[in-house]
C-alpha cells in the first residue's frame, strides 16, 4: 500500500470507485466528504490546490465527485472516514497504554515522571465497568449499530470525559427505532 495512507485509511479505499491508484486523491476526498473546504482539504492530504484543479481537469470522475456528487459523497461516506479516523486513534490509545504499562511491570525505576503520572491517569479508566461502556457504545451488545456521527458531535460538544459515555449511551439508545 502507498504510504500517503494508514492501513486503516486504505480499508475505505474500497467504498469510493476508481480512486485505489492514487491514495492522495482518496484522501483528500475523505477530508471533502467530512466538510472541509477545498484548501484544507488539499492541505490536510498533503497536497497543492493546483494539484486539485489539475485532477479536476484530468479526471472527470474525480471532478464530479469533488463538485455535483460532494453531498452524496457526505451523505454516503463521512461517517466511515470519522469511524475509521476514531477507532485508528482509539487504538494507537491502547498501543501507548500497553507500552507505559508494560515497562512500568518490567522496568518500574526506569518510568519518567511523564510515564508515571501517564500510568496512574490510565489506570483509572481500565476497570470492568469501563470496559463495558466501552463496549455498549461501540455497539457491542450485537443489537443496535453506535452512531459514530452522534458520538463524535458529542464529543465536540465538549463532552470528553469518560463519566459521560454512560450518557451518551442512554442518549443514543433513546434516539434509535
Amino acid at each position: 500500500m502507498n504510504e500517503a495512507l494508514t492501513t486503516e485509511e486504505g480499508k475505505t479505499l474500497v467504498t469510493l470507485p476508481n480512486l485505489s491508484d492514487n491514495p492522495f486523491k482518496h484522501k483528500y476526498l475523505s477530508f471533502r466528504a467530512c466538510g472541509f473546504t477545498i484548501r484544507e482539504a488539499a492541505q490536510l492530504a498533503g497536497i497543492k490546490e493546483k494539484t486539485v484543479r489539475a485532477w479536476r481537469h484530468l479526471d472527470e470522475e474525480f471532478k464530479e465527485l469533488d463538485t455535483t456528487q460532494l453531498k452524496e459523497l457526505r451523505e454516503n461516506f463521512a461517517e466511515k472516514f470519522i469511524e475509521v479516523e476514531f477507532l485508528r486513534n482509539f487504538r494507537l490509545i491502547l498501543k501507548k497504554d500497553y507500552e507505559v504499562i508494560i515497562k512500568s511491570i518490567t522496568n518500574p525505576d526506569n518510568l519518567t515522571q511523564h510515564e508515571s503520572a501517564y500510568l496512574k491517569q490510565a489506570r483509572a479508566h481500565y476497570t470492568p465497568q469501563q470496559l463495558n461502556i466501552i463496549r455498549n457504545a461501540l455497539g457491542g451488545d450485537g443489537v443496535r449499530e453506535f452512531n459514530y456521527t452522534q458520538f463524535i458531535q458529542n464529543i465536540f460538544g465538549g463532552r470528553t470525559d469518560m463519566d459521560e459515555l454512560p450518557k451518551l449511551q442512554a442518549a443514543n439508545e433513546d434516539s434509535s427505532p
